[in-house]
């Protein structure tokens, strides 16, 4: 029995050769719901019940939970297209809503991804320069409302416009992977993966990195100059129960999330001691928060 291009058997029997990778495959697949849709739902959750963790971060955090919780649920039908070994009309529908719902949900992960990591970005950039996070339009509740929108508009376009608008590739239970997915061999198939790896990947990944390289370098810039201030300042002597020494305190206003107030008027001062240690040349600090 061969699969031939339109994806069908040359016979006209119904049944469905064994397939061992499909097994693993949906194997691990149970696995994954199994610790995913638990996990997940404890985010969703944890963010809905929590007012201190109702923030920008947080929102994005929640969406990237609702994503993988969504894929979660849609993954006993790719385990059922793989244990299967009897085809059925069903196959079809079913196999259609799954891909398309994955994929969506992939994208939407990704994409939420980047947005946290953007996120984190401007908190740090905005604490090192002292602006009030309040002052950054990206941190109104509307915006990020409709920085969530935006997200799943791209991965519903990505996922749903190519194949079922354009009659680019088709999603459907594939024979060759034995498996709902994009079918092989389909007219536009390798154009509309194309579409998927290159509109869900490249940019978010890109965001991604440089959101944290941005972190680093900010917290590295910092770092150096709270060292030569810290140099550069005068100093007093004290005690502070473990024995003699020089210490130094510095004061910032760095605005942080408030338990109470959504719009971030409450401010954290971060004291910061120096103890130079009598028998080496280095500094230790040590940072003190206090409401």
């Amino acid at each position: 029995m061969e699969v031939l291009e339109n994806n069908s058997y040359t016979s006209g029997n119904n049944s469905i050769p064994w397939s061992q990778p499909a097994v693993i495959l949906g194997s691990a697949n149970i696995i994954f719901v199994i610790i995913g849709i638990p996990g997940n739902a404890l985010v969703i959750l944890a963010v809905l019940l929590s007012k201190r963790l109702q923030n920008v971060s947080s929102a994005f955090i929640a969406n990237l939970a609702v994503a993988d919780l969504m894929t979660c649920l849609v993954m006993p039908l790719f385990t059922v297209a793989q244990f299967v070994n009897y085809y059925s009309p069903f196959l079809e529908p079913m196999c259609m809503v799954a891909v398309t719902v994955a994929h969506t949900c992939i994208g939407g992960s990704i994409f939420s991804l980047a947005a946290i990591a953007f996120s984190r970005f401007m908190v740090i950039a905005a604490s090192m320069r002292f602006y009030k996070l309040k002052d950054l339009p990206i941190f109104r509740p509307k915006v990020v409302a409709l920085s969530i929108v935006v997200l799943w508009s791209l991965s519903l376009s990505i996922a749903i416009l190519p194949p079922f608008a354009f009659d680019v590739g088709k999603v459907g239970f594939d024979y060759v992977t034995h498996s709902c997915a994009p079918i092989v061999g389909y007219p536009g198939s390798d154009i509309f993966k194309d579409i998927l790896v290159y509109g869900f990947y490249p940019i978010p990944l890109t965001i991604i990195v440089v959101s944290y390289i941005g972190i680093l370098v900010q917290l590295l810039i910092h770092n150096r100059n709270l060292a030569k201030s810290g140099a550069n300042s005068p100093q007093t002597s004290g005690r502070d129960g473990i024995g003699d020494g020089k210490f130094l305190f510095r004061q910032k206003q760095l605005p942080i999330y408030s338990r109470r107030d959504s719009n971030y008027k409450k401010h954290v001062f971060c004291v910061c001691r120096v103890h130079h240690m009598s028998d080496s040349s280095s500094s230790v600090y040590r940072p003190y928060m206090s409401n």
